[in-house]
Order: structure tokens, then sequence, then C-alpha cells
């Protein structure tokens, strides 16, 4: 998303009338070979004179990615107008229970020692480049899981919004505060 100042550009059809080694004209393959939806379809800056023109832009590799898309009066004495939306991404999250690499803990000097010990152009003789790659990348990974312990995620427990760093402390305080009452039974601690 930005602010587009190509005027070689038609905008409204994605379409520029410039050859082929232009840079209007890749830019215009670029969004047309990765499938780029533009969201912004009314003009964005407004100068003096007839013409307004849309030259800021919204653009994703998904038409569902943005939503609620408005435009606001630009801010100062900005001819371009303001763009607010809404926009809705996937998070991946770690699957539970499947073991992961601990690579903070890993034992890099033995799989240094034991990579630097193998005489690779032996092993390589009469081999393609993907087969050496394979070959290579077999002993690595064998290395690693020898090397290198792993782990399983814990369950991901969210946490609230309103669940702040503040109000975190004061559950905390709470808490101890409710133990040593019941630790003394001193209505004092009860306070």
């Amino acid at each position: 998303m930005g602010d587009f100042n190509d005027p070689e550009i038609d905008w409204e059809s994605v379409t520029t009338e410039k050859s082929v080694n232009h840079s209007s004209q890749h830019f215009v393959d670029t969004i047309r070979d990765a499938y780029l939806y533009k969201h912004v379809t009314q003009p964005t800056r407004y100068r003096h004179g007839p013409n307004p023109n849309l030259l800021d832009l919204i653009l994703t590799s998904c038409e569902d990615s943005i939503s609620n898309l408005e435009y606001h009066a630009g801010i100062g004495l900005s001819d371009h107008l303001v763009l607010s939306c809404t926009l809705t991404v996937e998070k991946n999250r770690l699957k539970e229970g499947i073991p992961r690499f601990s690579y903070n803990k890993g034992d890099y000097a033995a799989i240094n020692d034991t990579l630097m010990d193998i005489d690779w152009s032996s092993k390589f003789i009469g081999m393609t480049t993907e087969e050496m790659w394979l070959y290579f990348s077999n002993e690595l990974v064998g290395q690693m899981e020898k090397h290198i312990p792993k782990s399983v995620p814990k369950k991901n427990k969210r946490r609230k919004i309103w669940m702040t760093k503040e109000v975190t402390a004061k559950h905390r305080n709470k808490q101890r505060a409710w133990k040593k009452y019941n630790d003394t039974g001193n209505k004092w601690d009860y306070v």
C-alpha cells in the first residue's frame, strides 16, 4: 500500500501505453503476474483543477483481505485523501504436540566437526548437483537430529486483549495479598 505516483499507468484499468521495456509496463506486468487485487477504486488525490487522480493504492493477493475501506479528508494541507481499512490476515500457529528443534540448545561444534571430517570431494564424484545437494542436506539433517534436542510446544494460552501488563500486575498483587491473608489469618492483611 502507498502512493504509487506513476503518471504513465491508468490505475482504473491497470494498463499503460508504454513499451514493454518501460518501468511502468514492468510494474503493471508484476501486478498481473502476482495476481494482485487493487482495492482502491476512487480518486485519492485532489488538486486545484478538474482532474482528480487515483495514486494511493492498496494491493493484496486476496480480494477478501481488505474490508471497510473508507476515504477520509487529507491531513493538514495534503492533497491526498487518507485511507482507512480493516486488514484480515491469517496467523500461522505452531501445531501443538509436534516436536520442533530447540536451536538455542544445539551442539553446533559437534555438527561442525562431523561435517568437516567428511571428504566431500570423494563423496560427490559422479553426482549431479541435485544429488550432491540431497546428500549434503541428508547429512546435515542427520547431524541436527543427533545434536539438537527437540521440544514439544506447550498449549497456547492466549492472553485476553484487556489483560494488559498493568492488569496482570494488579492481579498478581491481589493473589499475593490473598495468600498472605490465608497464611496469617490477620484481619489487617485482609485490607
